[in-house]
């Protein structure tokens, strides 16, 4: 069952608009905190240059358009466009809310940005090259949980113990904490959860609101019972892609595209990917249907 977080109830003062940080408070609350944050920032980079205007009703429409023009001779298309859709999200809510008649940043065309998965997929040999050649345990771990689960990474390093639900002798699923403040149950194969299995025997600290995925606390490689952050796990995946012989692009996310693009391939349905992946819309699922350049129907005619 999906769940998310209650909107908290708007309180004004004699009908007076709340202020910004705490409309901004409002509008933000869903978000993970990792979209959270980019957001406000967003947000306090167009106050910035609105002169820091604290009600955003009183900047004119010329300003937001001017903004607009800054952004593209500033940024690259795809922060151009997340700044911009970060803004304009801020103004629909104030329209909800009525403290706008209108979005300013309707009439603002945002750039359009190819949605190049292709470049971000490896195939599926050098994934298993990449998790092979990965000796130490934790991190092996780490890259087949990111890539059979397709996790953010975030979501795989904030995993517990007891996050993971054995079913029966065949089957075992583990709870997942997504964007949006949103639950969603996914079944782990076999193989991994006993590679974790081994992985939890190593740790001291291994009861069940202890984190699967743990920091060193030494050169001794051992499992400290802190958590594993975002940061050195992600470096973790960067290391083990270049000493298998990987692009040093290659990144935690790129294992999420994988477990989408080849799930798909091997014949999964597009909605059972949506839902394992915690894909909002089915549209975005839908960009790794075309991510394979090597690929293509003519291959399927005979002639």
């Amino acid at each position: 069952m999906l769940t998310t977080t209650p909107r908290p109830q708007l309180t004004t003062v004699n009908n007076t608009i709340p202020t910004l940080d705490r409309l901004v408070e409002l509008w933000s609350v869903g978000m993970s905190d990792a979209t959270a944050a980019q957001y406000l920032s967003d947000i306090s980079k167009f106050r910035l240059f609105a002169n820091n205007a604290d009600d955003l009703t009183k900047v004119s429409a010329l300003t937001y358009l001017e903004y607009s023009e800054y952004l593209h001779a500033t940024y690259s298309p795809a922060t151009v466009r997340r700044k911009l859709a970060s803004l304009s999200s801020f103004c629909s809510f104030m329209v909800r809310l009525g403290y706008m008649k209108v979005n300013p940043m309707a009439a603002i065309k945002k750039p359009r940005v190819s949605a190049n998965v292709s470049s971000k997929v490896l195939s599926q040999s050098q994934v298993f090259r990449l998790i092979d050649r990965c000796e130490d345990l934790r991190n092996r771990c780490l890259l087949k949980t990111l890539y059979s689960l397709g996790l953010r990474i975030s979501e795989c390093v904030g995993l517990k113990w007891h996050n993971f639900h054995v079913v029966n002798l065949n089957k075992v699923t583990v709870s997942i904490f997504g964007k949006g403040y949103k639950w969603r149950e996914v079944i782990i194969p076999a193989s991994v959860w006993n590679e974790l299995l081994t992985l939890r025997q190593t740790q001291h600290h291994s009861n069940d609101n202890d984190f699967v995925f743990q920091s060193y606390s030494n050169r001794h490689r051992k499992q400290s019972g802190k958590q594993l952050d975002k940061d050195n796990a992600s470096k973790v995946v960067k290391t083990c892609a270049v000493e298998a012989g990987l692009t040093d692009d290659v990144s935690a996310h790129w294992l999420r595209h994988c477990c989408a693009s080849h799930s798909l391939a091997n014949g999964a349905e597009i909605s059972l990917v949506r839902d394992s992946l915690g894909h909002s819309n089915v549209a975005i699922t839908n960009v790794y249907l075309t991510s394979n350049p090597d690929d293509c129907a003519s291959l399927y005619i005979k002639v």
